[in-house]
């Protein structure tokens, strides 16, 4: 990684050292920034060896963001690659959906403390980046850009008075920086929570090392009441998500409730993790946030980006990448206007705001499908139909799922493109061959109970009676 050149060095202040805020600091420093973050939990290194980490998905933007700072081969190599998506059956049996035409459009699962330690050892390269932990943002004066840090290590100590600059706030959806900054603000701002949680939980490797369900696949449960979701790990284990609505999860509040409950729905899956019920009795539930707001930035001063800007659900995949995506967009804009830092965060704004918007909207809606749609024979034939599309023309027809995750288009550009094709799709008649797909396996399926139904009469028809009455 080369710093570029900038005769005159600036001082930008970020708040966070999370995936994007460490992202957007190397970013600064190779600009000749003095960059100082400021981190209210211990440090990445100690969390990194201490802390519970979920699994998180790079796509086609992460990995791009990441190869233009010189992380994308390492981050590859402590991730698993993802083809496609296993549907476990309640019947026992298992659908696989590949992504794509090919396996070479694949996600890549990544635990969050793992990437997290990734960038923060490539910061650490930087003499330019200094990292403050331990401090949380109590104050921020916007008119003259000064904040107030408490050691959270040392609280009978006053908190330390910053001068800063430039502030970037980026540290998350309860962002400190972003409720200082719209304090007396015009500024609409909006939240809502599922009424739906979830709870991580980990699925262990086999005895031997190895994954205990398929490697390569997103494994889901889908049960309409509840479902359940596991990403592959390098290390032999699954990260697993537990998904219900709050109403049904706190009926839930013993380790024999959840192994009934287990037993009944997901007994695959409590033969390879057994120790599920307990842990699941153990955990809180924990909430899906969706947060918008119409102000990212306070004059040339003060800038917003990743969750502090626009939190969205996980049901995409693409919270972690659409905020290293607005590192790369903040940069480009800081680029294309050095002297101008207002025009550059206005930019910003302009260019992302009505991708992250729809992005929430997307995930909103993928969520519906992974929970109750995903093991439909209709929603499998029809992307059957749209993978076998994409591979009689692959420039003429592209998924959506395709133009999200593995193409550098933005949001609006892909929704807008699918929309067109599902309507030349819907006047050639592709949701009546759907259709057609999904009763064909459904028929031979009822065809196959009723048969061993009337065999099972005909044999009883034909016992004895004391038998049958046996």
């Amino acid at each position: 990684m080369t710093t570029q050149n900038n005769p005159l060095k600036q001082q930008a202040t970020l708040v966070g050292a999370g995936l994007g805020g460490v992202m957007m600091a190397i970013r600064l420093a190779r600009r000749n920034f003095n960059v100082d973050v400021y981190e209210r939990r211990p440090s990445v290194s100690q969390a990194h060896a201490a802390q519970r980490s979920f699994t998180v998905t790079l796509s086609k933007r992460g990995l791009m963001a990441l190869n233009e700072i010189g992380l994308m081969e390492a981050a590859l190599k402590i991730s698993s690659p993802i083809s496609g998506r296993m549907v476990h059956n309640p019947d026992g049996t298992t659908t696989y959906v590949p992504y794509s035409k090919d396996n070479r459009e694949q996600l890549h699962a990544i635990r969050r403390n793992d990437i997290n330690a990734l960038l923060y050892a490539a910061a650490q390269q930087f003499p330019n980046i200094r990292f403050f932990f331990n401090q949380s943002l109590t104050r921020m004066d916007k008119a003259t850009n000064t904040l107030w840090f408490q050691d959270q290590s040392q609280p009978q100590h006053a908190a330390t008075e910053v001068q800063a600059p430039l502030i970037v706030g980026c540290d998350g959806v309860f962002s400190a920086v972003r409720q200082q900054m719209q304090r007396g603000e015009r500024a609409d701002f909006h939240q809502d929570f599922l009424d739906w949680g979830y709870k991580d939980v980990f699925i262990p490797a086999q005895p031997n090392g190895q994954h205990a369900l398929q490697a390569g696949a997103l494994h889901l449960w889908p049960r309409g009441n509840c479902t359940f979701f596991a990403f592959p790990n390098i290390d032999g284990t699954f990260s697993g998500n537990f998904i219900a609505p709050f109403e049904f999860a706190e009926q839930l509040t013993t380790p024999e409730a959840h192994a009934e409950l287990l037993q009944r729905e997901f007994s695959d899956l409590l033969a390879v993790a057994p120790a599920l019920p307990q842990t699941l009795a153990a955990l809180p539930m924990s909430h899906f946030i969706t947060m918008h707001t119409t102000q990212w930035h306070y004059k040339d001063r003060i800038v917003l980006l990743g969750d502090a800007a626009h939190a969205v659900t996980p049901f995409w995949g693409e919270g972690m990448n659409s905020a290293f995506e607005d590192t790369a967009v903040l940069d480009n804009c800081l680029a294309d206007a050095p002297d101008d830092r207002l025009a550059a965060f206005a930019r910003f704004q302009t260019l992302r705001k009505p991708n992250t918007d729809l992005l929430a909207q997307l995930a909103k809606q993928n969520f519906v499908e992974l929970r109750d749609t995903t093991a439909s024979l209709r929603v499998v034939a029809r992307k059957t139909i749209e993978r076998k599309l994409y591979q009689l023309f692959p420039d003429k027809w592209l998924p959506l799922n395709i133009m999200i995750s593995h193409r550098a288009m933005s949001y609006t550009e892909a929704v807008a493109r699918y929309q067109k094709q599902q309507r030349l799709a819907r006047r050639f008649g592709m949701n009546v061959l759907a259709f057609l797909f999904a009763i064909g396996p459904a028929a031979h399926r009822s065809l196959q109970k009723l048969t061993r139904a009337t065999r099972r009469e005909r044999r009883t028809q034909q016992m004895p009676m004391d038998k049958v009455m046996q």
